[in-house]
């Protein structure tokens, strides 16, 4: 089991360092004894548990046995002590008794609090301060020496941070500037064994399962199909519960430092993560508790990943270096490789980002992080370090920033891409810091973000340049520029293209005015397919593997007999011969299904709860029959189906069920085109034979799109230069004469849109 412990973390940025200061907490820095810390104390008998090693039976007065306590004035409380002579109001102070009667045991104001004189009084056996008196600085609202707090001034301090009992409640201040810990609870215990029931139930509905006085840590925004939802925590030992909730729906609206009320209705999990769905009842009974003492420092802890389960959306605060680059983390999200002091090899320790705001963090490879207060996120079996936003992270030091790139987007204009944000106060309006071959100069210069827009002299068409980047620009941190070659990208000068101009130029069919597809007018200004395309795939990871489809048309289209296979014999179904391998499948769509007029579906390679862990949605259909997530296609599977990361084709084609030929609708070859592309070329079946396809060492594929977090996207819906007559498609095309390098590019997924603005280029 983890051993836990809390540093309270002060983090300072200063020109682009982080200095963290820890600090050691005490009960009270004034040396007063402090009733409820937990600690007996100089005056105290006892304090809460802690009984100093006595036991009814050692205390005075003939106790026989029974259970000795505590009682809230840090006296023994006896009463529940068996036999004994103890007796309030026989006018001796007996052990348990702070008096009794005249008898004060020798005590005076001064001994019983931050009383200066006075008058001690007895009342119950229990001290009468009223008529003891203060010094004059307490109720000045200033904490003077001497003083814990005064009047409202509690000095930042809670119930939590006084002391390690108390876990909510509201801390006052006594007239004699003392704590006042009276309304502060220890309630939250139950609402720690109510977490653990929560996480504990199974998945489903009809539940009532309470969770009283759990504080909010955190709210987090949605952010793609992630909806948004808070995080719940009783203890800084955990458990914490997720709340798939939107707090936008509830009244009040949680926040964080809010200690609530409420009732889970459905529990379920999502890619292995405990989740909250459904709730009732729900209130907020105090707010602006100080949730960072809820927080755990977790830079030297080693289980994060192999003992997640018991860290799993706890509060946390960690320092660590980003140890690779970022990649895809389901939609709208990227994520890269963490080390920590505790962990240094474990590929499934990451920190991930929503890509909103990741241009403008600084976050990279290389540099040294704090993450501060945010739960642990997890998928599956990894640990994701979360920053939702950008005060949750803060930069400690990192390399020089890099250029990525840089592309001609007008015949004077350069758009260069840094790996880190740019600081804009950094990059000269003149432009003198970036400088070319081949004659061309910059004439002006400007940053956003991690983009930098530089003015050209005029560009020579279609000539190579390389643009250096001067080291005197530097990131939002002060760091300057890498040295050449890695502050330097190579660039084609602007061509000048008339397609996206409005007018249907020479070598158009038709023009929008814009280089975007799936608007009706491809990206190239040709006219769309007349028939269903494949638009997305992805390859791994194996569970994420899915197919997209899209309609290009301007009407509906059945998919009654349109089937998807991934093995080159597919064509046999109609003789009723051969069929899927042990790796392939074979799947029609069911009964009565369709796509709309410019409509995407997207049909999930495994089940459609892989589908929905990785995407946040789910698909339209999968191919697992036993999963009630999405419409199963009728499928003959292999034993392993699955998609090839490296070579592999897919085709998408209809049969009615009665002919002797398929027709092709697409088809995509990714990787080497030696083993899987498909040929039918005079093949006969039946009483009818099959038109020549294009020879597969003449076929030209796409590249493979086999890094997790990437997608082969369509960008031309046109086809481009496929061959459109003497084939063996539904309008006569020959599907496997596409230039796929050229139709198809890598991105990042997109299931059920377009490809992501700037994948297929300005």
């Amino acid at each position: 089991m983890r051993n836990r412990t809390y540093l309270m973390t002060l983090a300072l940025l200063t020109a682009g360092t982080m200095a963290l200061v820890m600090v050691g907490c005490s009960d009270d820095d004034s040396g007063t004894p402090v009733c409820g810390n937990g600690v007996v104390e100089e005056g105290e008998s006892c304090d809460d548990t802690a009984l100093d090693g006595q036991t009814c039976t050692s205390l005075p007065g003939d106790y026989t046995g029974g259970d000795l306590a505590c009682s809230s004035s840090c006296t023994f409380d006896t009463s529940a002590c068996t036999g004994g002579t103890i007796e309030c109001g026989n006018g001796t102070q007996e052990t348990g008794e702070d008096c009794d009667g005249a008898d004060l045991g020798g005590s005076d104001c001064t001994d019983v609090g931050n009383y200066v004189s006075g008058t001690l009084g007895c009342t119950n056996c229990v001290f009468d301060v009223s008529q003891c008196e203060v010094d004059p600085n307490c109720g000045n609202g200033d904490i003077d020496s001497g003083e814990v707090c005064d009047s409202t001034n509690l000095d930042g301090q809670s119930c939590t941070s006084i002391t390690g009992t108390y876990t909510g409640g509201t801390l006052a201040c006594n007239v004699d500037c003392t704590w006042n810990e009276s309304a502060c609870t220890t309630g939250t215990t139950d609402a720690v064994q109510q977490i653990i029931d929560a996480r504990a139930a199974a998945d489903g509905s009809a539940l009532t399962l309470p969770i009283e006085g759990a504080w909010v840590t955190y709210v987090k925004t949605a952010v793609g199909p992630y909806g948004a939802g808070f995080f719940l925590q009783a203890s800084v030992a955990g458990p914490a519960l997720y709340v798939a909730v939107d707090p936008a729906t509830l009244t009040p609206v949680p926040a964080v430092g809010d200690e609530v009320t409420l009732t889970v209705t459905t529990m379920a999990t999502v890619g292995l993560m405990r989740q909250a769905v459904e709730i009732t009842s729900f209130s907020v009974t105090s707010s602006s508790n100080d949730v960072t003492t809820l927080a755990q420092e977790v830079s030297s802890a080693t289980g994060l990943v192999t003992d997640l389960d018991s860290y799993e959306v706890e509060l946390i605060s960690v320092t660590g270096t980003i140890a690779g680059q970022f990649v895809f983390a389901g939609i709208g999200h990227q994520k890269a490789r963490f080390e920590t002091a505790g962990i240094t090899t474990a590929p499934l320790l990451t920190l991930r980002v929503p890509d909103a705001i990741l241009p403008t963090t600084g976050l990279a490879q290389g540099c040294e992080v704090q993450v501060q207060y945010t739960p642990l996120w997890r998928y599956d079996t990894e640990a994701q370090i979360s920053v939702w936003a950008t005060q949750d992270a803060s930069i400690i030091s990192c390399p020089a920033p890099e250029v990525l790139s840089a592309v001609a987007t007008g015949d004077a204009t350069v758009v260069i891409t840094i790996n880190r944000a740019v600081d804009p106060a950094s990059v000269l309006a003149t432009g003198t810091q970036f400088t070319f071959n081949a004659g061309l100069t910059a004439l002006a210069a400007t940053a956003t973000g991690n983009l930098i827009t530089v003015t050209t002299s005029a560009q020579t068409p279609a000539q190579d340049y390389t643009v250096t980047v001067a080291q005197t620009v530097t990131d939002i941190f002060g760091v300057g520029m890498a040295a050449a070659p890695n502050n330097q990208a190579d660039f084609t000068g602007y061509v000048v293209n008339l397609c996206g101009n409005g007018t249907v130029d020479t070598g158009e069919e038709c023009d929008d005015s814009n280089r975007d597809s799936y608007d009706g007018c491809s990206n190239t200004c040709l006219d769309d397919a007349a028939h269903l395309l494949i638009s997305e795939l992805v390859v791994t990871p194996t569970e994420g593997e899915f197919v997209e489809l899209y309609n290009p048309t301007s009407a509906a289209i059945a998919l009654d007999n349109v089937y998807l296979a991934d093995f080159n014999t597919y064509y046999t179904v109609a003789q009723g011969t051969g069929g899927p391998g042990n790796n392939d499948f074979l799947a029609q769509f069911p009964a009565g299904s369709s796509i709309p007029a410019g409509g995407f579906v997207v049909v999930s390679i495994h089940t459609a709860t892989d589908f929905s862990d990785n995407y946040g949605v789910l698909p339209d259909f999968d191919m697992d029959a036993a999963d009630t997530g999405a419409p199963a296609m009728t499928v003959t599977l292999g034993t392993d189906a699955s998609l090839s990361n490296g070579s592999e084709m897919v085709v998408l084609f209809s049969w009615d069920g009665t002919s002797d030929l398929v027709q092709d609708l697409d088809y995509v070859l990714w990787g080497s085109n030696s083993n899987p592309a498909m040929d039918k070329s005079g093949i006969n079946a039946g009483s009818s034979t099959y038109l020549a396809d294009t020879a597969p060492a003449s076929q030209l594929s796409t590249s493979s799109a086999n890094v997790g977090g990437t997608s082969l996207e369509r960008c031309d819906t046109s086809e481009g230069t496929e061959t459109d007559t003497g084939g063996n498609g539904l309008t006569g095309n020959d599907e496997t004469s596409e230039d796929l390098s050229a139709t198809f590019v890598v991105g990042t997924p997109t299931p059920g849109a377009p490809p992501a603005a700037g994948t297929c280029g300005p």
